[in-house]
């Protein structure tokens, strides 16, 4: 019968020491700096702008459509889409660059940080 309570006292710590962390690392990642990115918008005339800038199309963004603002100022301020914004990020230019790539095509890099977190030129 103790070891039944103990298991009935330690379900509910567990599950609020997760929802802990969870909170914390939501709060965490929209408080972390990103790594400046250097995107230089000529090299990539071949692809649809409303891509990257899905705002200025989305009939659901609660945000005036202007097509205008940085991904990372978008993504940075509105919490749900915070947490993943590495993951996101990452995710949409390295699938990319690597199609790219697979099809024989000149492609952005798909490994080296620093071809992309570098400051923008002036």
């Amino acid at each position: 019968m103790n070891g039944r309570w103990g298991l009935l006292l330690t379900i509910p710590l567990v599950i609020a020491f997760a929802v802990g962390i969870r909170a914390g690392h939501d709060n965490l990642a929209r408080q972390h700096p990103v790594l400046p990115i250097n995107f230089e918008h000529n090299n990539h005339g071949s692809v649809n702008c409303v891509v990257c800038h899905h705002d200025f199309s989305d009939k659901s963004s609660a945000v005036s459509a202007t097509g205008s603002r940085t991904c990372v100022l978008c993504h940075k301020e509105t919490p749900r889409l915070a947490v993943n914004i590495e993951h996101d990020f990452h995710n949409l230019c390295v699938s990319c660059h690597l199609q790219s790539l697979q099809a024989f095509h000149k492609s952005g890099p798909v490994r080296s940080c620093k071809a992309c977190h570098t400051t923008p030129p002036q």
